[in-house]
């Protein structure tokens, strides 16, 4: 896993946009956002959300988005873009462990490519966050690496999703996914939809 730095100093060089960088929103979130009931009046965070292309998308909807991450870097990317522009949107620093939200406040948490990044003796701490997070009958929509012998990565599987989650969640299946990570080839990924219960 990237160390902090170096995530700062791939934001700043705009290294990012060749490795991990989208300049839209992915069509996998698109196409659930298309299906979900009015967003008014509901809140949804973006973790890890980089420059924020995926948040700024979900406050287009019309969500109370906050996007989070460690960068502070990447967060000023994410600020210039809505500057002026009048969303209903916050970027924020925050560990990811431990989010300055209230309890049962969160509508929707998009995660694509943050639980990946997450070792696993701290999977547990994400879960425990998220969970906390959530109203009843919130969601995680989340997308990462599904290859298990990746060596940047920490694959999102069945047993991960079951591990971590089962105890508090219902889930979809766990969908293969062909993520679009910037570079020439495609990250072989797992998107998965998790409901509080």
């Amino acid at each position: 896993m990237p160390i902090f730095s170096q995530w700062d100093e791939a934001y700043r060089t705009r290294e990012y946009e060749k490795l991990w960088g989208i300049p839209y929103p992915s069509q996998e979130l698109v196409g659930f956002a298309a299906i979900l009931p009015s967003p008014n009046g509901k809140v949804a965070i973006d973790v890890g959300c980089g420059a924020g292309t995926e948040a700024i998308f979900l406050a287009q909807c019309g969500f109370t988005t906050y996007g989070f991450d460690q960068s502070i870097e990447a967060l000023k990317i994410a600020a210039q873009r809505v500057k002026n522009s009048g969303l209903p949107i916050t970027f924020e620093k925050a560990n990811i462990l431990d989010i300055p939200l209230n309890d049962q406040s969160v509508d929707l948490i998009n995660d694509r490519g943050c639980f990946h990044v997450i070792p696993n003796d701290l999977r547990p701490n994400y879960a425990k966050e998220m969970t906390r997070l959530l109203k009843p009958g919130g969601k995680i929509f989340m997308r990462g690496c599904r290859d298990e012998e990746n060596e940047r990565f920490q694959a999102i599987t069945r047993a991960a999703i079951d591990t971590y989650f089962g105890n508090a969640f219902d889930t979809t299946p766990v969908y293969p996914l062909e993520m679009n990570d910037g570079t020439p080839s495609l990250l072989r990924g797992s998107l998965v939809i998790l409901t509080k219960r």
